[in-house]
């Protein structure tokens, strides 16, 4: 049997670029915003510290939270987001708040939500044994496709949270949302082929 892939790591680019973005408005905002405030000209040559209030405000209040959102996302994906283990699935939830999967919720609403109750910057590993791994398979239009992984997968920090399905977007990873399916399947028929989780730290 071929060997199957076992650790899937999250597509991280969209973070790195996020990052440089949000960094020279930060800096910018945070620089200039402060100055005008302290007395600095503008081009037409007059004071404008109205102007560098809000600078300084939208700067703190908008893009200084999206770039720690961008650094805490970028280093809570340095780990594999799906791990196949002798015992079962591993699987990282990052980022995700109590607003993902309502329709209708605008992105600026969930950004907001997600900074202002930190739930963005929260990182949860939830596993599952191979027993209770009920199936995993992909849905979806193609560029719109999700992974579904259904079982019983309690967390790690209370055996009482389960949870019944795990959903990943294409953008998540790095692999296919079919490679990571298909090797899911492959472990799950003969899983004492794997390493045990007990190695993961």
């Amino acid at each position: 049997m071929k060997e199957s892939k076992t650790q899937f790591r999250a597509r991280t680019w969209i973070f790195r670029a996020q990052l440089l973005l949000f960094g020279f408005f930060c800096a910018i905002g945070l620089t200039m915003g402060p100055l005008f405030i302290a007395g600095m000209k503008d081009a037409q040559g007059r004071p404008a510290p109205e102007a560098g209030f809000w600078l300084t405000t939208i700067t703190a209040g908008v893009f200084l939270p999206a770039f720690a959102r961008a650094l805490f996302d970028l280093r809570a994906r340095k780990r594999p987001l799906v791990s196949l283990w002798r015992e079962g699935i591993q699987v990282r939830l990052i980022g995700r708040t109590s607003l993902d999967g309502v329709p209708g919720v605008p992105n600026l609403i969930r950004f907001a939500w997600g900074v202002l109750s930190t739930q963005s910057f929260r990182s949860r590993t939830r596993l599952a044994l191979w027993e209770e791994i009920q199936g995993a398979w992909v849905e979806g239009l193609p560029a719109m496709r999700i992974l579904i992984i259904e079982g019983e997968f309690w967390s790690t920090n209370d055996v009482c949270d389960v949870e019944p399905r795990i959903l990943f977007h294409q953008v998540d990873f790095r692999d296919s949302l079919p490679e990571i399916a298909d090797a899911i399947q492959s472990c799950s028929a003969d899983p004492n082929q794997l390493s045990s989780w007990s190695e993961a730290n």
